[in-house]
């Protein structure tokens, strides 16, 4: 189902933006995690 109106494809595209952001944290976050340099 396609948004046809501006404001659809903002929200589409935060949305999106906001969730691609918080798993690339979240992989970074896991590989310095994981990654121990003592």
């Amino acid at each position: 189902m396609k948004s046809t109106t501006w404001a659809g494809d903002a929200l589409r595209i935060e949305v999106f933006g906001a969730s691609h952001d918080k798993n690339v944290g979240c992989t970074l976050y896991g590989m310095r995690k994981g990654v121990k340099i003592d």
